[in-house]
């Protein structure tokens, strides 16, 4: 796997010189972003279970994806079909690796705090826009 400083504009085959290493991530202040190597991956198919019927339950549909590096695991049965399970498995594990290299700083942690910091305006915004109760109407 080869980790890129967030907005290094290397290209794939391009060694960048703002490399990072995992030993080196916790001295870099800066979101790093993962890309994935096949070759440090290993994918198995199992069949998939639940809802669907036979085509699920007989099929080897789910994909359980592993970074042998970090010992992640994902496992994928969103959709009937195996490639578009395969497609959204790595998805899912690039935001896993994400979330372990950048912490706090990962794009889901940073579009999880903007939602949080939306609802607590919204609420602060209800509560203090609404007019005081008056007790002297109900004497």
């Amino acid at each position: 796997m080869r980790l890129r400083i967030r907005g290094d504009n290397a290209e794939e085959g391009e060694q960048s010189p703002n490399v990072a290493t995992p030993q080196t991530e916790q001295q870099i202040k800066t979101p790093i972003d993962v890309i994935l190597n096949e070759d440090e991956l290993e994918e198995t198919f199992a069949k998939g279970s639940g809802k669907g019927g036979q085509k699920i339950n007989k099929t080897m549909n789910r994909v359980v994806l592993v970074h042998k590096p970090t010992g992640l695991r994902v496992s994928c049965q969103e959709v009937r079909d195996l490639d578009t399970n395969r497609k959204l498995a790595r998805r899912m594990l690039v935001e896993k690796l994400d979330v372990y290299y950048n912490q706090e700083l990962s794009k889901l942690r940073i579009e999880q705090q903007k939602v949080r910091k939306r609802k607590s305006d919204a609420k602060r915004y209800v509560t203090s826009s609404s007019p005081p109760l008056s007790h002297s109407l109900w004497i």
